[in-house]
């Protein structure tokens, strides 16, 4: 009985994440709890519990031994991040590869079971890398989130699920009133991870941005390179934002830290020969488009 009710921890499982929900070796029980009646099985999903069989087990674990429940979503979320360690993936390449993301929803998923006292400030950080990422990741990541809430009973986090969705959803439809109104009505932002913070503040300046909002998007886009001074990003929108604002000066330096950090994207040649234009220094235009015909030509 008491492998059938931690097996029932886990969104599913095979024999490696059931030991882990487990913490011992899951040859024999996974093979016999395999074939039980209430366990379904699907080539996507691998073995998973009948909907309402995993809730009446993990209402019981939670009435009954609560300690119990917390150390196996501990475990869990140790094992998730564990597995996606051992992928060995560059950091640029995490978003990219579909077997990274499942374990990210996974370990999600753990990790706000785990430490629910800080499940907004979680759910927040994992959100915003996942928008900075892969956009597309956000809105699953935001329905495991709202999943959790109801399992937590925790409406904060449910809200903050459903704008972190809103925000996904404004930017794929380029609705860029909605998309500033939702960022702005996220919660508990104080104390997010510097990285994330960064990323609010980068895709909230390109909102003021696309709205022509340049002074709004400046103070924003200043933020994220405060946070993050070697995101070539950044630097290109507020140089762009710059440029707008007729600062040609500004635009320039920040142009020229894209360049310094990324010399082969013609991008930053072509955004720096057009400023470089507008302050008539011709000379270094021509070198500039120059330089970015060279490499996209």
């Amino acid at each position: 009985r008491a492998v059938a009710l931690l097996a029932a921890v886990p969104r599913q499982f095979n024999q490696d994440i059931l030991a882990a929900a487990l913490d011992q070796d899951a040859a024999s029980v996974f093979t016999w709890l395999s074939n039980q009646s209430y366990v379904r099985t699907t080539t996507e999903r691998g073995w998973f519990y009948h909907e309402k069989v995993r809730e009446l087990m993990l209402r019981h674990l939670h009435h009954t031994t609560p300690s119990t429940l917390h150390a196996a979503h501990v475990r869990l979320t140790q094992f998730f991040n564990a597995a996606q360690q051992q992928l060995q993936l560059p950091a640029t390449e995490t978003y990219a590869n579909a077997t990274w993301r499942q374990l990210e929803s996974e370990r999600l998923y753990h990790a706000l079971h785990a430490h629910p006292e800080q499940a907004i400030l979680t759910a927040s950080n994992t959100l915003l890398f996942a928008l900075d990422g892969e956009s597309s990741f956000v809105e699953p990541l935001a329905q495991l989130c709202q999943q959790a809430s109801h399992e937590l009973k925790d409406a904060p986090l449910l809200a903050q699920a459903h704008r972190f969705q809103a925000i996904a959803q404004a930017e794929k439809r380029d609705e860029y009133t909605a998309l500033l109104n939702e960022f702005n009505a996220l919660e508990q932002l104080t104390y997010l991870d510097v990285a994330a913070l960064a990323i609010f503040y980068a895709r909230r300046g390109r909102a003021y941005y696309q709205l022509q909002n340049y002074l709004a998007a400046v103070t924003d886009l200043t933020q994220a390179i405060t946070r993050q001074p070697d995101n070539v990003a950044n630097y290109r929108w507020r140089g762009a934002t710059y440029y707008r604002l007729q600062d040609y000066s500004a635009a320039v330096a920040d142009f020229t830290q894209a360049i310094t950090r990324q010399p082969d994207d013609g991008g930053n040649y072509y955004w720096r020969g057009l400023t470089y234009y507008r302050l008539q220094d011709y000379s270094a235009a021509v070198a500039d488009l120059s330089q970015a015909i060279t490499r996209q030509p």
